[in-house]
């Protein structure tokens, strides 16, 4: 009976280190994996999407050269190895958490059981598995939540090595952001109330330490009983067709709030992010007329004006530009006030002269399309234009 406890037990090691090998190797893997099939194809994207926007040789050629060195193999050695140390870490934590807390439940823990008394024994013992409970779901959470992200790049062919580092820092940052919530319930007697749902909260802090952080935040500002006025915070959240990892992706070019992205240059945008150029135009375009209407955004886009561009049409409108403002409830001083600035803006004109651009090389591909099919091409092949047409066509639409 003795042997078979013990080879049970022997098994659940075996197990264990095997699924924490596996865990692990996933930073290895994907790494490996996009070096070798998504670098190519992301500098062949980059030449083709430089050389349909205008843009001239000197700055395409720059723009490959930093694609080259922005996924240079050797710059992954470091932040891989950084991310497997922690997820390792994290994960032995996990797995072998009933061997980490301690047979002593009077032990102190600097980590797990804080200030507390340590004169309430039992209290004490709970609070050190409830500590642990804390940290490795915590982990689990910004485990799962950045093995997603990690995949999103590399399908995107966009998994450059600072991705690495700061899947390192959140699995770090997670854990204790976690433990500080629960150490809050605890001190302001919703411990017990909140004891059961207490994992559940520590895995979502994993999956959105944004939001815990803003939380206690808060709490600590109203603890101090300070607070200030401020100007509108501009949340990214506030444009269409934005979600949790498109901010983060945002956060890392330093976007962080609508202002950030309404100043933000296309073309640089274009170079550092997996966004395409479509996309860039109408959030850049959305957060133009963002930074100047705030909320009042979501009336004007029940009237269709979702962005700059839109109300830069509608501008020439004077009637209709009233009548929107009327029946939508707005000032038309004001709504005008931002028509003409918006107007005399050049950034809303690049965007408009970059999406005429867009829309001439797609026009450029379809008329291709059916020339090649009067001249009798195959029916299985739909001729497209060769990115040195797309580079000539730019040059050619460029002012003088």
């Amino acid at each position: 009976m003795g042997e078979g406890i013990a080879q049970i037990f022997e098994l659940a090691l075996v197990y264990k280190l095997v699924l924490i090998v596996l865990l692990t190797s996933f930073m290895v893997i994907t790494a490996y994996s996009f070096l070798n099939t998504r670098v190519k194809k992301k500098q062949e994207e980059y030449a083709r999407t430089v050389g349909f926007l205008g843009i001239g040789d000197g700055q395409a050629a720059f723009a490959t050269r930093a694609v080259i060195d922005e996924y240079d193999g050797r710059s992954y050695v470091v932040p891989v190895a950084t991310a497997t140390f922690v997820t390792l870490f994290g994960m032995g934590s996990l797995l072998f958490a009933s061997d980490l807390v301690g047979p002593e439940a009077s032990d102190r823990n600097v980590i797990l059981t804080a200030l507390f008394p340590e004169t309430e024994t039992g209290r004490l013992d709970g609070l050190r598995w409830q500590s642990m409970v804390v940290l490795t779901l915590a982990f689990l959470g910004a485990y799962i939540w950045s093995c997603h992200n990690i995949i999103r790049r590399l399908v995107a062919g966009d998994l450059a090595p600072i991705e690495y580092y700061n899947t390192a820092l959140r699995m770090i940052f997670a854990p204790l952001l976690s433990l500080m919530l629960a150490f809050l319930f605890e001190a302001t007697g919703a411990g017990d109330a909140m004891r059961e749902t207490m994992p559940v909260i520590a895995f979502m802090t994993g999956m959105l330490p944004g939001a815990a952080l803003q939380y206690l935040q808060d709490r600590f500002l109203k603890l101090l009983e300070f607070s200030e006025d401020s100007a509108h915070s501009l949340s990214l959240r506030m444009i269409e067709g934005m979600n949790r990892h498109h901010e983060v992706r945002l956060g890392e070019v330093g976007i962080d709030n609508g202002q950030n992205l309404a100043e933000a240059n296309v073309v640089e945008l274009i170079l550092k992010t997996p966004f395409g150029p479509d996309q860039l135009l109408d959030w850049i375009a959305q957060a133009q007329l963002y930074v100047y209407v705030k909320d009042e955004i979501r009336v004007l886009r029940r009237y269709g004006v979702r962005n700059a561009l839109d109300l830069y049409e509608v501008a020439t409108d004077e009637a209709r530009l009233a009548a929107i403002a009327k029946d939508a409830g707005l000032n038309p001083l004001a709504l005008s006030t931002v028509a003409r600035r918006i107007g005399s803006d050049p950034r809303v004109r690049q965007l408009i002269e970059f999406r005429r651009r867009i829309g001439l090389d797609a026009g450029q591909g379809r008329a291709q399309a059916r020339e090649g099919a009067t001249n009798g091409a195959d029916a299985g092949t739909v001729p497209t234009p060769t990115i040195a047409a797309s580079v000539t066509a730019g040059a050619e639409r460029r002012p003088s």
